[in-house]
């Protein structure tokens, strides 16, 4: 009789072993559950979100900006919150005057340059062999696409309606208004914010929600300080470039070079179209000369400025980098493409923090954001 109890003991420890790894699978079936149910939240509320996600951005800048100003300057840290704030205003307001002001102009002299543009092309290609079976292919393009009234009549309607699209441009204004505002507003006082948040998330988990905020608020603001740096050297370096070779709107064109950053891969090429449709009427040097300008850029980029900025910010695997633009912008559109990257560092740090670190128990270190 004595050695009954002992030979219950197995049973017990097998027991309570299958109650653990329940317990465990309940877990991760219910964050798979709330992974689903967020990313459904998401899409119904994508334009909110998307919204909500552009002010945390422009609060990391605040107050990534009022920090240096705070530790360099020697002032309060309202105080450089107030002056972070009126520099971006600054540039903002300075940037869309100088990048409107080139555009009206170009627009007010399109409809007069871009007939004799057309039809310098259309020369170069007929000096090129079977140059005359390519033009008979575009212009029959043209005519299946509605432009039989005459390349020069389409321009102009074109350059009319881009115009009246410009000028209304209200709706997006306002939102950008209301993501600045809500920026301000977080930068003020982030972690109110923060704790408000975590208030809804379980105590035994806060914590680590915590910890994951704090590493994704890193990478961030990071990304954000390199991007910038990435975003003024392309410009300026582009700008600089085409203007030597003649090439005309070279500060609009480097504008464009320099927001073309913000969509790896896809962006610089897009913003190199306009800059080498204008170097065509020049003739082939000259296209040569503008191809060699994006060309050369592109690698001072990728040799020079982005190895010294990578050290810096936060390391992406390249294809993931790659596919967030193709599934962001898929799910929000051309918003999504353009905080593809910021979404993707969100969504890559949160799932290593929360899911492999926490859930699964993986031994991994946190990403080696800001370190040289």
């Amino acid at each position: 009789m004595a050695r009954t109890p002992a030979k219950a003991a197995p049973a017990k420890e097998a027991t309570v072993t299958g109650n653990a790894l329940d317990e465990t699978f309940v877990r991760r079936v219910l964050f798979v559950v709330a992974v689903v149910g967020l990313i459904a939240l998401v899409l119904k509320m994508a334009g909110v979100i998307l919204m909500i996600f552009g002010a945390v951005l422009i609060a990391i800048l605040l107050r990534s900006v009022a920090d240096l100003l705070h530790r360099w300057a020697k002032l309060p840290m309202r105080l450089a919150l107030f002056v972070s704030t009126l520099l971006l205003l600054a540039v903002i307001s300075g940037g869309f005057a100088l990048l409107w002001l080139e555009i009206e102009s170009q627009l007010d002299r399109l409809p007069d340059t871009l007939p004799e543009t057309l039809a310098a092309a259309e020369r170069r290609i007929l000096d090129l062999p079977f140059g005359d079976q390519l033009l008979a292919r575009l212009r029959a393009y043209a005519q299946g696409a509605g432009l039989s009234d005459g390349v020069g009549e389409a321009a102009q309607g074109f350059a009319r309606r881009l115009k009246n699209f410009l000028m209304s441009a209200g709706g997006f204004a306002t939102n950008a208004v209301l993501v600045l505002a809500g920026g301000v507003y977080l930068s003020i006082n982030p972690k109110g914010y923060r704790n408000g948040a975590l208030l809804l998330i379980p105590r035994d988990h806060r914590e680590q929600v915590s910890e994951a905020l704090c590493e994704t608020g890193r990478g961030l603001k990071y990304w954000l300080l390199g991007t910038g740096l990435d975003m003024i050297g392309v410009g300026l370096i582009t700008g600089l470039g085409l203007w030597l070779v003649g090439i005309p709107s070279p500060v609009l064109l480097g504008v464009l070079a320099g927001l073309g950053v913000l969509v790896p891969i896809v962006g610089p090429t897009l913003a190199a179209i306009p800059g080498l449709l204008l170097a065509v009427a020049g003739g082939p040097t000259t296209f040569l000369l503008a191809l060699g300008v994006y060309v050369g850029v592109q690698q001072i980029e990728s040799n020079l400025i982005m190895p010294v900025i990578q050290r810096q910010i936060t390391s992406l695997p390249p294809l993931l980098t790659l596919f967030s633009i193709a599934v962001f912008g898929l799910l929000f559109g051309a918003i999504g493409v353009l905080l593809a990257v910021p979404l993707a560092v969100t969504t890559y740090v949160m799932v290593r923090a929360l899911y492999v670190r926490d859930m699964l128990g993986e031994e991994i270190r946190p990403l080696d954001v800001g370190r040289s």
